[in-house]
């Protein structure tokens, strides 16, 4: 019998190291400024994966608008969508957006009507403009930024990580892409 207590205290020991180590992170922060690994152009990879816990993940783009910076990208961990990214520019051509409206300033006001929002100052993003974030932590969240009256940066977090803030996670990563994104007609 005494020869089954350390097996058995291995056991659990391993059983327990295997748990923790398969735990989404919660208490690492999102990294405020981009670095590679990078998807869709130039958006880091590693604020993705802790905000959804999850390490294999694919980014998709379209419509690159110049710099590596995409109207649309995608992040996917298999069919499941995670994080969806769009840059809209609309000083070529107006575009519609999944709210049907077709301009920042219909955005704006639909926004400020809305009570699931709190507003972000420049300061909160670091760059120039004006917008919103949504969501409660372990919840599904929205970030929307105006950078000026022609270029709208939305980001939409589909499966997040329990015990991690949604409206947190999604204002440092919004830190981290905005400078490149908002300077997108520049490039």
């Amino acid at each position: 019998m005494r020869r089954r207590r350390p097996v058995r205290f291995l056991a659990c020991a391993a059983v327990v190291l295997a748990v923790g180590a398969c735990s989404p992170d919660t208490d690492t922060p999102v990294p405020e400024e981009a670095s590679e690994p990078f998807a869709c152009g130039k958006l880091p990879v590693r604020g993705v994966e802790l905000m959804s816990g999850r390490d294999e993940l694919d980014g998709q783009s379209s419509n690159d608008l110049g710099g590596g910076i995409p109207s649309q990208c995608i992040f996917k961990d298999g069919d499941e969508f995670v994080l969806h990214v769009n840059v809209d520019d609309w000083s070529e051509t107006p575009a519609i957006n999944p709210t049907g409206m077709t301009a920042p300033e219909e955005i704006q006001d639909r926004l400020e009507q809305s009570d699931e929002r709190s507003p972000l100052a420049a300061t909160d993003v670091g760059v120039d403009g004006e917008g919103w974030v949504s969501g409660t932590p372990g919840d599904s969240g929205a970030l929307w930024w105006a950078c000026d009256d022609v270029i709208m940066v939305r980001f939409s977090l589909e499966t997040p990580v329990e015990g991690r803030d949604t409206v947190e996670d999604l204002t440092r990563y919004a830190r981290s892409v905005l400078p490149a994104a908002c300077d997108v007609t520049g490039l």
